[in-house]
């Protein structure tokens, strides 16, 4: 009797501390399993919750001299704010489509600072820097060639994080400069998404 006692308290003993590895085991599997969602629901309410810029309107108007004036709206599409957005608008007429990169702000071209909280907009007018000649109307006209009203912005997230933007308008074909009306391009209108 003593002996099957013995034995018997081994086997159960076995089998205790086998439960005890498999709990053990699935305590580590479901604290993994949480800390991944925690991680998910962290960085799925980051997305949700911020900003996003972008144009909401492009277009432009030309000034008594003949000179294209840049419209630019850029809306905050998300939940907070924007910090510190900065950017620039240019326009530039060249051969429709594009085979060249259009010129590109100078490194050390001054800009402002601004806070675009949601829904809210930030406006830029960017004159030409001149009437166009009879040329760059005639050829944006025929549709081989084009406005182009195209622009970078660069802004921070209440979390820390820089994001930036990225955009391509054109206005070409014939009636496209008194329209004033201005369509995205093809390629070239960028957003993060990190």
């Amino acid at each position: 009797m003593i002996v099957w006692t013995l034995l018997e308290t081994r086997r159960s003993n076995a089998i205790a501390k086998r439960d005890y590895a498999r709990a053990r085991t699935e305590a580590k599997n479901a604290l993994n399993a949480a800390k991944e969602a925690t991680g998910i629901a962290e960085r799925t309410a980051k997305f949700q919750s911020r900003p996003y810029l972008f144009p909401s309107h492009a277009g432009f108007k030309i000034n008594d001299a003949g000179e294209p004036i840049a419209e630019v709206v850029i809306k905050n599409f998300g939940q907070t704010p924007a910090i510190n957005k900065r950017g620039w608008t240019h326009s530039w007429v060249e051969c429709y489509p594009l085979h060249d990169a259009l010129p590109e702000a100078p490194d050390d071209l001054p800009m402002g600072s601004a806070v675009i909280g949601p829904g809210a907009t930030s406006e830029a007018m960017q004159p030409h820097g001149g009437p166009l000649n009879e040329y760059s109307r005639a050829e944006i006209e025929a549709g081989r060639a084009a406005l182009y009203v195209y622009g970078f912005g660069s802004y921070m997230d209440i979390f820390g994080n820089e994001h930036f933007y990225r955009f391509i308008y054109f206005a070409s074909g014939e009636g496209a400069l008194d329209r004033g009306r201005l369509s995205p391009y093809s390629s070239g209108n960028v957003i993060d998404f990190n």
